[in-house]
């Protein structure tokens, strides 16, 4: 008797909880259940690509700082002594996430400066509310609630469109 009320216990605490969940979903409603006609979900695959140099010694040679000069951007208003206090110790130097064009344009450059440039692929998956009637977007500050009212829009049927950016 004591399991089944313990059991019973549990089972009220998940309902609960679901409702505490579904209840913070009603105010996102519209997106699925028709009364504002036009929503979608945009589902947006992003490509990046990683960079960084990678020097010869840590904190790189004499002849790769002076590179990393003409091509780093943030370096180039700088001193020679400036770019070794800032390399210093350095094996890896990051640059940055960048848009794939970009980053084959970046590494190309540093590549003919001599330098050694590592290159990491990424993909980025993000869905976006779109109305297509009304030209709209709905942003969803809340990483933890904008996962759930995507599912629960994709649950209700809503359209899915796709595109690669």
């Amino acid at each position: 008797m004591a399991a089944d009320l313990a059991g019973d216990t549990a089972d009220a605490g998940d309902a609960a909880l679901n409702m505490a969940l579904a209840d913070d979903l009603h105010p996102y409603q519209y997106l699925w259940d028709g009364s504002q006609p036009g929503w979608g979900l945009t589902h947006i695959n992003s490509q990046h690509t990683g960079l960084a140099l990678q020097f010869s010694v840590p904190g790189g040679s004499a002849q790769e700082r002076l590179s990393a000069r003409k091509t780093i951007e943030e370096f180039k208003p700088l001193s020679i002594q400036q770019v070794t206090t800032r390399l210093h110790g350095c094996k890896l130097f990051p640059l940055g996430q960048f848009e794939t064009r970009e980053a084959r344009r970046i590494a190309a450059q540093a590549r003919q400066q001599g330098l050694t440039v590592l290159e990491e692929p990424s993909s980025t998956v993000h869905f976006l509310p779109t109305n297509l009637l009304s030209n709209r977007v709905l942003l969803i500050d809340d990483e933890n609630l904008a996962k759930r009212v995507y599912e629960a829009a994709i649950l209700h049927g809503v359209p899915v469109r796709h595109i690669e950016a």
